[in-house]
């Protein structure tokens, strides 16, 4: 099948990576499983990774291919952006898990508040230049005149 659309993002770096995103859109001209016939778009991603370990110097390649599908039709430009967009919230989110352990928030009363809170720390944290947001987390969990220190450092 050939791509209705393609796009081929620009190189960005991310730490010690180097990554290349393509995009390529299919329109399925037959789609039916289960039910499903409401899908318009059929959506390709192949990321291409350069990492760099900067102490040995040696670099390492990998490719990803990920597959999305859409209920509508839309450029690959559009869904290039959509999927970072995804990830961007993701990546937060990943730190909120790990870091905080909010998936095992079991709490009911105001859980909107309490990811608010999280987010503030993890933004106060980032302002105040934690190399590891988890090893801060937890060397200040019991120590409260510490914890207050930090969150003073930050002037609003």
């Amino acid at each position: 099948m050939k791509p209705t659309s393609t796009y081929n993002a620009k190189p960005i770096q991310q730490s010690n990576e180097w990554i290349q995103r393509e995009v390529f859109v299919y329109k399925p001209t037959t789609f039916y499983h289960n039910g499903i016939s409401h899908v318009r778009s059929i959506i390709k991603t192949i990321k291409k990774v350069e990492h760099i370990n900067h102490q040995t110097k040696e670099v390492t390649n990998s490719t990803r291919i990920q597959f999305c599908i859409a209920n509508f039709r839309e450029e690959a430009e559009f869904f290039h952006n959509k999927i970072l967009h995804h990830w961007k919230v993701e990546t937060m989110h990943q730190y909120k898990d790990n870091a905080l352990r909010e998936d095992d928030h079991n709490c009911h009363l105001n859980p909107f508040l309490m990811t608010i809170i999280r987010s503030m720390i993890l933004n106060i944290l980032h302002l105040n230049g934690a190399k590891s947001i988890q090893e801060q987390l937890i060397n200040n969990r019991w120590d409260l005149d510490d914890s207050i220190s930090q969150l003073l450092k930050f002037s609003f």
